[in-house]
């Protein structure tokens, strides 16, 4: 699951190419913030909507596309981007 914010004890999946972080005990733990939606799009293949993802602590070519369901708790940016499509 990915969080606009992502708790420091919640592990999100590894992303393409991303580095994985490391915690103070060692473990990996890959925790990625939404910074901003930039884009949306509508996949052919699987019929959902994909969005664009700025990763928080990355450059703009490390966004990726991700399907809403893994954007759970990012309403807030969500309702950032369509009211900036809108206007």
């Amino acid at each position: 699951m990915i969080t606009e914010k992502t708790p420091p004890t919640l592990a999100v999946p590894r992303k393409r190419g991303f580095p994985s972080r490391k915690d103070q005990s060692s473990k990996t733990v890959t925790d990625f913030e939404v910074e901003k939606i930039l884009d949306s799009r509508w996949d052919k293949y699987t019929g959902l909507v994909e969005y664009q993802v700025k990763w928080k602590g990355f450059a703009k070519r490390d966004s990726t596309w991700e399907p809403k369901e893994h954007l759970n708790h990012c309403d807030r940016l969500l309702a950032e981007y369509y009211t900036d499509l809108n206007s």
